[in-house]
């Protein structure tokens, strides 16, 4: 970390932050040519300023857990950590419990193996998820509740390997819903009306282009994208086909981050699965080479 940059204020670096965060989501060109973020030399400061902090909440997290050394007081730092990561996710910005869900059924088919409907989720006023269920086709309901969630992948729930776990896991006897997150899939934020042209690629931009700006009110991805989750949740328990006390959360990648969260902020969640998302620590290490 430059010294000059060591010696900035909070304030200073927030605002740079800020600045920064909306040139990477707006400053880039149309969707079929080289993308180009426009930065002025601050974000690789910042970016080691936060990295810096990571390694020291990583060392301090180390130390606090060598002093655990009973159930009781596993259960007690529990707590703590499940109350924190409410408090990050900035769930209550959206989420409200039992508020009204629309939904539709739009289609589906039906193979030898296992079931399917196509469902769109209204899950706020305007903002739509659309998802898959997956159902056993020869088992009779109810069944036991899985919700998938995605990685980053272009094409969201239809990946291959999305897929083909969702259809594993029915044939095995889980309901199983997965969705597209926000820029992924069949879910476009930015699309030229005019035309159909999008306009900031799927994925990762999108998700910057979607989230950086949201930082300005306040708001984050996060707590957006947890919500759909919760949402998800909703439906499945809605369902009479699906063991509302039997609803556990799987994912990978991106989707490992997003089951772990829910699985802290919603005691809904009876079992999670999280895979290709547990390598801060080697990220951080080689970073630092």
């Amino acid at each position: 970390m430059s010294t000059s940059f060591s010696k900035m204020t909070a304030q200073e670096i927030h605002r740079r932050f800020r600045r920064d965060a909306v040139v990477a989501g707006w400053r880039r060109k149309p969707a079929g040519t080289t993308p180009e973020a426009i930065f002025d030399g601050t974000w690789q400061g910042t970016h080691e300023f936060l990295l810096e902090i990571a390694c020291q909440a990583e060392a301090e997290h180390k130390n606090r857990l060598k002093e655990i050394s009973t159930e009781a007081g596993a259960k007690k730092y529990a707590v703590k950590v499940r109350r924190l990561i409410r408090s990050l996710s900035g769930i209550s910005d959206f989420y409200r419990a039992n508020a009204p869900l629309s939904h539709r059924i739009l289609s589906g088919y039906c193979t030898k193996t296992y079931r399917l409907e196509k469902i769109i989720l209204e899950t706020l006023p305007g903002l739509h998820a659309t998802a898959n269920l997956y159902l056993p086709a020869d088992i009779p309901p109810p069944y036991p509740g899985i919700l998938y969630f995605c990685g980053h992948s272009l094409n969201g729930k239809a990946h291959d390997q999305y897929r083909l776990r969702c259809i594993n896991l029915a044939m095995k006897g889980f309901a199983v819903l997965i969705h597209d997150p926000l820029g992924q899939g069949e879910r476009d934020e930015y699309v030229d009306i005019s035309d159909g042209r999008r306009t900031v690629p799927r994925a990762c931009r999108m998700h910057g282009a979607v989230g950086d700006p949201m930082y300005l009110s306040g708001l984050s991805l996060v707590s957006l994208r947890l919500h759909d989750a919760r949402r998800c949740l909703d439906y499945m328990q809605s369902r009479s086909d699906v063991i509302s006390s039997k609803i556990g959360v799987a994912g990978s990648s991106g989707g490992g981050w997003e089951s772990l969260w829910l699985a802290a902020i919603d005691k809904r969640v009876k079992a999670v699965v999280s895979s290709n998302y547990l390598v801060a620590s080697q990220i951080g290490d080689l970073t630092r080479k």
